[in-house]
């Protein structure tokens, strides 16, 4: 009975094309050795092509598409890495909204190597107990999560390690948590800030390119952004969003655009 105990259990696969392998198949047989369900999703229908690390790997039926597919049908999700994989849905915003949801509904969310990249991009790791491969480390770092070093590491239901090399402990893991169910601390990730509610998304600043922030005095902050007069009224929506009080000011023509200070 206990090679069964994650029987009745249903885990969702997400990935793209360029998918390592290997950290979908072997996840995939450890659940399945254990009597739960895997079922593959992707941006689309028909089949997805594996990478074994830079060369071609098998194809995979794709079970449900984005469109299909509903975080509440699932008990658990796998975001396999690769080099391709990741990329593909980190800029998928029916991918982010499925990852997210996971996370809303408590649910365990498991994921490998490049993986992680996806829970980035959905502002998912903040504060959160994770590692990744060794190359997106300090970016699961930017992002405000807690990186460890180590083979696996388990956070309320978010399970993440480095590489294939890690797939012994990761297995025994995902395996451990499916079987637990959910768990609260998922919501932790989940804020107003993750799903963008108090961010105007056709303002016309956040399209103009990198900001830099520097701090002048105490008490004072300066962001020097290359924006056109007519997009203050956008800024001065985003910011209100936090309170802040903002003071324009004209720099000679030179400069990439006017100063915003913002007094704190």
């Amino acid at each position: 009975m206990s090679n069964q105990r994650a029987q009745g259990r249903k885990m969702a696969i997400l990935a793209a094309d360029g998918f390592e392998e290997i950290e979908l198949t072997s996840p995939k047989e450890a659940i399945e050795a254990a009597g739960g369900e895997t079922m593959i999703v992707s941006t689309e229908k028909g089949f997805i092509h594996a990478n074994q690390h830079r060369e071609h790997g098998d194809k995979y039926q794709v079970d449900l598409s984005l469109d299909e597919a509903q975080a509440e049908d699932f008990d658990a999700l796998l975001i396999p890495g690769g080099l391709f994989s990741p990329d593909a849905l980190r800029t998928n915003d029916k991918a982010k909204s499925f990852v997210s949801d996971f996370f809303a509904q408590k649910k365990p969310v498991f994921s490998i190597c490049h993986g992680p990249q996806v829970l980035i991009s959905a502002n998912l790791v903040n504060g959160r107990e994770v590692t990744g491969f060794p190359a997106i480390q300090q970016d699961l770092k930017n992002a405000g999560g807690i990186v460890k070093d180590q083979s696996v590491v388990v956070d309320g239901g978010l399970v993440t390690s480095r590489s294939p090399d890690d797939l012994g402990d990761f297995n025994a893991k995902i395996v451990e948590e499916i079987c637990e169910g959910k768990h609260e601390r998922q919501r932790d990730s989940v804020t107003a800030w993750s799903r963008e509610e108090n961010i105007p998304c056709n303002c016309p600043l956040l399209l103009e390119g990198a900001f830099s922030c520097m701090r002048l005095e105490p008490g004072a902050v300066q962001f020097d952004i290359g924006m056109a007069p007519d997009n203050r009224e956008c800024l001065l929506d985003l910011f209100g969003c936090f309170g802040l009080a903002l003071a324009f000011q004209r720099l000679d023509e030179t400069r990439h655009g006017p100063p915003i200070s913002r007094i704190l």
